[in-house]
């Protein structure tokens, strides 16, 4: 059994209405599998929650579907933040309370050799199992890095613990890999050879990667900047970021250099 973990940045769970743009998004998979929106009514329904006694009820191709929300804050006071937030959902324990506060951005520096150690990718292998970072890396992200002008992210902290291998332009021309902005818009831009792909071919890609592996992650940042109004449709290629100066957020920083 092989499990593709999806993370989108900047996604959660709201209430149907028309400042969410979930609710009425054509997103016609994901709503088939949930029967219904992405939205907080949705999880709150109980959808994929047997009742006592009874098996889970199976979706139409046949498979249980579960969603539940999680609250950010795991029980800490202010606002959630993306450090200690992804921390916690890559590694499983609560890094806000360790840390006595949210921390936006990157993971704090107490905590990155625990979430090195305890990493959904250290875990798997432990088990003897197979896990792969399914997202492409160009030379620029690695240059910034030893330059210092980025830090780690949380997901690649965790990786690098767990001795995975980050894959890179190479394997993203051989369909090994998909662009953190799954099109391969951005690093077209950037003068990276990256081939156009399509969402279903990038979905194609992390099911291929999970013939042999029993974990495949793969993330991306576009919610995040679109939510932030850092991110524009373009019609010609997929995306484009909106020109913003210098005032560029720690993602923008590191995917820029992605």
């Amino acid at each position: 059994m092989s499990l593709i973990f999806i993370f989108l940045d900047g996604v959660g769970l709201a209430p149907a209405g028309p400042d969410n743009p979930l609710a009425s998004a054509p997103l016609p998979a994901l709503q088939a599998l949930l029967g219904g929106p992405l939205t907080l009514e949705q999880a709150a329904s109980g959808r994929g929650a047997p009742r006592p006694g009874e098996s889970p009820a199976p979706s139409a191709d046949h498979r249980s579907i579960l969603l539940r929300a999680i609250d950010a804050a795991l029980g800490v006071p202010g606002l959630p933040q993306s450090g200690t937030g992804q921390t916690a959902l890559f590694a499983g324990f609560n890094a806000a309370a360790l840390h006595g506060r949210h921390q936006p951005h990157f993971p704090p520096v107490a905590l990155r050799p625990l979430l090195a150690e305890r990493s959904v990718f250290q875990r798997v292998g432990e088990r003897g199992g197979r896990a792969a970072f399914a997202n492409a890396f160009g030379d620029g992200y690695w240059q910034a890095v030893a330059a210092r002008r980025i830090r780690r992210s949380a997901s690649v902290i965790a990786a690098e613990g767990a001795g995975i291998r980050f894959r890179d332009e190479q394997d993203l021309r051989a369909g090994l890999a998909v662009p953190w902005d799954i099109t391969g818009a951005a690093m077209r831009r950037r003068g990276v050879s990256a081939p156009p792909l399509s969402p279903e071919a990038a979905g194609a890609t992390l099911v291929r990667l999970a013939g042999d592996h029993q974990l495949v992650f793969f993330e991306t940042f576009l919610p995040d900047l679109a939510g932030h109004g850092r991110w524009i449709a373009d019609d010609a290629d997929g995306a484009e970021q909106a020109a913003d100066g210098d005032r560029r957020s720690a993602v923008e920083q590191i995917h820029a250099a992605m």
